[in-house]
């Protein structure tokens, strides 16, 4: 007997919530992305899959006569990085119904007109390329779609849950199921949802709107660690907090704004007492890392080390014979042995190298997971998988500017003004969607914590005011019984290094004074005994890298595009350079909007990248100023930031003195009326630097650095050692 009744949620996990609960035989439930695979085809045409269809946007790539102009590279793994940017972005097009031509125009985008024109080529091949093969991706089903009508017929009435924004492409899907069947829809408004009730006007006087009113009361715990890692103990100890009050493990949900510290805490749950909706991620396999240290054998240190302590045999024929290793458990086997049989088409191509065709493998395996069967009560997530259910306790980690909110890819290609001309959704519409999910989350919940990291580099989200909570957070009481470690270490007795030492016989600058500062045992590495990292797999080396280019553009470049010209010149070839460019392009140009009201109103450039050396009270201070503005008789030393501006912090505390220098060598010019600001490229804003506040504290700084006697001893807080080279070296691990 056909089912009456269609229920239609977001999740996967809404939709186990509602077979647990629903009794009713008579009912089925899908979700949203089922409703759209079930109710939408095309004759005789089968959907993609992701491998196939990055070879069919290789192979139009390849027909594309003007992809140089538009950044589209030739060698085929570096395209790899870059096709799923071609692909959101199709397909986001695609569901609002809007074509490439239709962002042509604009004084907000006109010199990427070229770059729209290209796009619409390189879609229009791709497009012929799924045709030829038999296939369409989803992108060209919303756009061709037919309806199955006689599946809809199988229900007597549709209800559906909606909590997101829709798109255009599932508005006429509502409308034409509203035209076939009894349809009603439930929402939960928030105070972040103006654009979802807008994107339903269209159906209101077909279909049943229910509003369902969420209340949500200011009673957080709102608690800051200082290190990231320190979370996974504070988290456990909120499930005992609440498991205490009579809350069940199974009721409770961990949310983590930013999924990568799943791993952090799987490494401190000892007891397994969570379970990952999001599935562990292929790449914490001991098969990936084998082979990971096979492709970077005789590159990296660690990768040798690695083959040579577990005999590794690092000598392969082809990819078939790697399997072997992947003998941890049957789901890493059979991740392993799909993948590379999904790949083979790729990896046919005979311009590949073996190892090229290893790093394919590896960059695939890296987007795969393996379903978590620990059997932990207790839920952890991301906040998609929020969206209509409730537990009775949320616990949210990661709740940093940095981590909320969210960027997506989409938003890469055109920026806010372009996408609000054509209705498409901008950055800000993400972050009120964004919002909306922790919004309804927390008003479900009758218990909720918030958990952040507050230090020199994270800072509490701005979204935790905009929910409501006034007060600063509080440090966490961690408990260290809940996170030993697996295999206590026994203590090692750090050296204590003194020295009778003159260090004003060397020049000083800003960055030499703040290490001093900040850890003196990392300034006696550096500078005494001269050792330099290796910065060559960094991560933060590319945002360095980038700050770099940054600077030398706008000391050499007068205009946005002239900006923007230089830069693609210097990026051309790296692909994480190219990415951070895409980003900067849109940024700039706020920047240099700032910068034509300045001029405006009286302001000029007087220097740029000016070096200087000069003696002040003994010491022979040196650097390179960004830059000097002059209006009439006054004087600006600024600082660029690419990255955040420094806090200015309590006299005793602040270690950052760059431009406390700057001025002081532009007063030894002659310079009389010297003020001092920071200059956030990204936000394209000026804060002012008090150098008045800091004067007795770099007076004291200099007057410890000009000591004979030196002992580089440890700095007291870990929190420098985060991202510090010499660690191993100086016993902190």
């Amino acid at each position: 007997m056909p089912a009456n009744r269609l229920f239609v949620v977001p999740t996967t996990r809404a939709r186990r919530d509602r077979l647990f609960t629903a009794c009713d035989p008579q009912e089925r439930v899908l979700t949203i992305k089922e409703l759209k695979e079930r109710l939408a085809y095309i004759p005789q045409r089968f959907l993609i899959g992701e491998t196939a269809q990055i070879l069919a946007l290789k192979k139009a790539s390849d027909r594309l006569k003007s992809g140089d102009r538009l950044g589209v590279p030739k060698d085929f793994l570096v395209f790899l990085e870059h096709a799923p940017f071609f692909l959101k972005f199709f397909g986001e097009l695609s569901e609002y119904a809007i074509e490439p031509e239709a962002l042509l125009g604009g004084d907000n985008y006109a010199q990427y007109d070229d770059h729209i024109a290209i796009l619409t080529e390189l879609k229009k091949l791709y497009r012929e390329e799924l045709s030829k093969a038999g296939y369409i991706d989803r992108a060209a089903l919303a756009e061709e779609y037919r309806l199955n009508l006689s599946w809809l017929k199988e229900f007597n009435e549709v209800f559906i849950t909606i909590e997101g924004v829709l798109t255009p492409y599932e508005i006429r899907l509502l409308e034409a199921i509203a035209k076939t069947l009894p349809l009603a829809i439930e929402i939960y408004p928030t105070p972040f949802d103006e654009r979802l009730k807008s994107a339903l006007e269209p159906i209101a006087q077909l279909a049943a709107i229910k509003e369902v009113e969420l209340k949500l009361e200011n009673d957080f715990r709102f608690f800051c660690v200082q290190e990231r890692l320190e979370q996974a103990s504070a988290i456990m100890s909120e499930v005992f907090y609440y498991v205490d009050r009579g809350v069940r493990p199974d009721r409770i949900a961990v949310v983590l704004a930013d999924e990568t510290f799943a791993a952090f805490l799987r490494r401190s749950d000892r007891h397994n007492i969570f379970n990952y909706a999001m599935g562990i991620p292929f790449t914490e396999t001991i098969f990936y890392r084998r082979l990971k240290a096979i492709l970077n054998y005789d590159e990296n240190i660690a990768a040798n080390a690695y083959i040579n302590r577990f005999k590794i045999d690092k000598n392969y024929d082809n990819l078939e014979v790697l399997l072997r290793y992947a003998d941890e458990s049957k789901s890493v086997n059979e991740i392993a042995s799909d993948t590379l049989e999904e790949l083979a088409p790729l990896l046919s191509d005979k311009s590949l190298k073996q190892k090229d065709r290893l790093r394919l493998y590896l960059q695939t395996l890296s987007n795969r997971t393996i379903d978590d069967s620990s059997g932990g009560k207790v839920t952890v997530m991301g906040a998609l998988e929020t969206r209509a259910v409730s537990f009775d306790a949320a616990i949210v980690a990661d709740f940093n500017d940095d981590k909320l909110p969210r960027r997506s890819v989409k938003d890469l290609f055109i920026n806010a003004a372009v996408r609000a001309r054509a209705t498409l959704p901008t950055y800000a519409d993400r972050e009120d969607n964004e919002r909306s999910f922790y919004w309804r989350l927390f008003a479900r919940a009758k218990y909720k914590t918030i958990l952040c990291v507050q230090n020199d580099h994270s800072e509490p989200s701005r979204f935790a005011k905009e929910l409501g909570i006034k007060n600063e957070p509080e440090t966490y009481p961690l408990n260290a019984e809940l996170s030993p470690p697996f295999t206590p270490l026994k203590k090692r007795e750090i050296d204590t290094i003194a020295l009778e030492i003159d260090l004003l016989k060397d020049k000083i600058n800003a960055s030499k004074l703040k290490s001093y500062l900040m850890c003196k045992r990392k300034f006696y590495y550096q500078y005494i005994k001269g050792y330099k990292e290796d910065d060559r797999f960094d991560e933060r080396s590319i945002n360095l890298e980038m700050g770099d280019l940054l600077h030398k553009a706008l000391s050499i470049c007068e205009t946005e595009t002239q900006t923007i010209d230089y830069l693609r010149q210097k990026v051309q070839g790296d692909p994480r350079l190219e990415f951070e460019l895409i980003l900067w392009q849109e940024r700039l140009k706020k920047y240099f909007e700032t910068e034509k009201e300045r001029f405006k109103s009286g302001w000029q450039t007087i220097m740029r990248e000016k070096e200087f050396c000069f003696d002040y009270n003994g010491a022979n201070l040196n650097g390179k100023i960004d830059r000097v503005d002059k209006n009439e008789n006054e004087y600006l030393a600024i600082d660029y930031k690419s990255g955040k501006v420094p806090l200015q912090r309590t006299p005793e505390k602040q270690s950052e003195f760059q431009l406390t220098i700057y001025r002081l060598f532009l007063l030894s010019e002659g310079y009389d009326d010297v003020k001092t600001y920071y200059y956030d490229l990204g936000e394209a804003k000026l804060t002012e630097y008090d150098y008045k506040r800091y004067e007795e504290a770099f007076e004291q700084a200099l007057g410890l650095y000009k000591e004979k006697r030196q002992v580089f001893e440890l700095c007291e807080s870990r929190s420098p050692c985060q991202f510090c080279p010499y660690t191993t070296l100086c016993g902190r691990f």
